[in-house]
């Protein structure tokens, strides 16, 4: 997927959120987007975050602002596994988590250990 695709899939993510939050979100989000790529989780259910369900069809990395904003009350877990074989997912630029109206998006590190911190630099 091309990176024109990729703006157009988080300029109508961002949108939505405006839609469903207000023109403050979209400020933020248009403000960080000038300076990270947007990779947002886009499963309806939980998971790992080293699972292939991510926007931009890669996992996290530096220079981009995750999303875990979607529909849906879910946890998405960070565990040995992602520290371990995964790290340099777990550097990136920012992350915002939130949900919609009578929903909860949790965020788990489950025994990811402390030498390998997630980083939103």
């Amino acid at each position: 997927m091309d990176s024109s695709n990729n703006l157009r899939r988080a300029v109508v993510h961002v949108l939505d959120l405006c839609r469903r939050h207000g023109v403050r979100v979209a400020i933020f989000f248009f403000l960080s987007a000038a300076h990270a790529q947007v990779n947002s989780w886009t499963n309806l259910t939980s998971g790992n975050w080293e699972d292939p369900y991510w926007s931009l069809g890669i996992l996290p990395g530096t220079n981009q602002t995750v999303l875990f904003t979607n529909l849906g009350s879910k946890t998405l877990t960070i565990g040995s596994n992602t520290a371990q074989r995964f790290p340099e997912s777990l550097r990136i630029s920012s992350i915002d988590i939130e949900s919609p109206e009578n929903a909860t998006n949790t965020l788990t590190l489950d025994h990811s250990g402390l030498d390998l911190p997630l980083a939103a630099q």
